[in-house]
């Protein structure tokens, strides 16, 4: 009786097990979902989905938006120069460009510039990039009433003329 009564204590109170899962239950959670964009293109037209800019996308061109949380909100690239536009957001935007690893920043100014196309100054600076055959950056600081915008032209050394032209003609048609 004594053994019984172990017995029936030892499988009471034995390790339990999860109930089997339905049949047709799911085993497993899918996929993640997608990450967030921060806007999108349509009819030739990048509009970002948090601080309502827009930039035309040139025909040839490609737009590559960013992720939502990022401060790279789009970046356009000519596929043929490899000319490269990228749009950066900032709570907050200084006087001087944001760091990057690759170059280091040699020239910066701040004045009217008819290049860009707008009313009041903004400040422009270059990055000379440590390897002589790597892109040229060239930055404008465009302040915004709640935000700054950072352009940034990455022009290659094959195309210095005719790609930062086009980057450019691109950055005058960007409206916030």
């Amino acid at each position: 009786m004594n053994l019984l009564l172990a017995l029936l204590a030892f499988v009471a109170c034995g390790p339990r097990r999860a109930p089997a899962p339905e049949l047709g239950a799911p085993t497993s959670t899918g996929p993640a979902p997608a990450p967030l964009m921060a806007g999108f293109v349509a009819d030739g037209v990048f509009t970002d989905s948090r601080w309502g800019l827009t930039l035309p996308i040139p025909d040839g061109w490609e737009a590559q938006p960013g992720l939502d949380q990022g401060a790279l909100r789009v970046a356009v690239v000519d596929p043929v120069r490899g000319t490269r536009v990228e749009l950066w957001v900032f709570r907050s935007l200084g006087t001087a460009p944001r760091p990057r690893s690759d170059c280091r920043w040699t020239f910066v100014d701040t004045g009217r510039y008819r290049a860009a196309g707008l009313p009041g100054p903004l400040t422009t600076a270059t990055c000379t990039p440590d390897d002589p055959t790597a892109p040229r950056v060239y930055a404008w600081l465009l302040p915004a009433e709640h935000y700054g915008v950072q352009a940034e032209l990455h022009v290659p050394v094959t195309a210095l003329v005719d790609g930062r032209h086009d980057a450019e003609a691109i950055l005058r048609g960007l409206r916030f």
